[in-house]
């Protein structure tokens, strides 16, 4: 196991994603990865433009939350 990471395996990752629902968030990701592969997903991001020459920039926002 990397000592970056909590966890052991990709599939205890797949696991906390599907049934922890402190994971739930990571699920999208999850799915992206196991449908795409990392190599395409890889591939695709290398072929983002710079955002100063993009044509089209998505970003998203967050209320933030108080306690």
């Amino acid at each position: 196991m990397s000592p970056h990471s909590i966890y052991s395996s990709w599939g205890d990752l797949q696991d906390y994603a599907a049934h922890d629902t402190a994971g739930r968030d990571l699920q999208p990701l999850v799915n992206l990865v196991d449908t795409h592969g990392t190599e395409a997903i890889l591939t695709a991001v290398a072929h983002l433009a710079p955002e100063p020459h993009a044509q089209v920039t998505v970003s998203t926002a967050h209320k933030a939350k108080r306690a």
